[in-house]
């Protein structure tokens, strides 16, 4: 019984040896700074991960775009909080984000209120 036990955990031990680091989280002053395009996935607490999509305008004002299924395609608002974070909104979803750069790549990270969904998206900066 000892041994099914033992592959599980090294198992898990080598897929998040696996996992993508992530560069050190920054402080964001600007949002024209995070225009741009990012890809990468929404982790839903009740679904599959899914492809996702952000594209952020300078302003604030970004459309995601979530695969199927149960895909979605929506506009929201991204908004700078005094600690250089990021709130969001999006239809009636909220939550909080944080920036995150390093090895010529970007990384936002949308943590939905509530903890049901995380989204990941990069691009690599210029």
């Amino acid at each position: 019984m000892r041994s099914p036990r033992m592959a599980a955990i090294l198992v898990a031990l080598v897929l998040a040896s696996c996992a993508t680091a992530l560069p050190p989280a920054v402080r964001v002053t600007d949002l024209k700074g995070l225009a741009g395009t990012y890809s990468g996935t929404m982790n839903e607490a009740s679904r599959l991960t899914r492809p996702a999509r952000i594209v952020v305008q300078g302003d604030g004002r970004f459309e995601i775009t979530v695969a199927a299924p149960a895909g979605f395609r929506t506009t929201g608002l991204l908004v700078l909080e005094p600690d250089g974070t990021l709130s969001y909104e999006y239809d009636t979803i909220k939550g909080k984000g944080v920036v995150y750069e390093g090895d010529d790549r970007r990384v936002i990270i949308l943590n939905q209120a509530g903890g049901s969904a995380t989204t990941t998206v990069d691009r690599r900066l210029p």
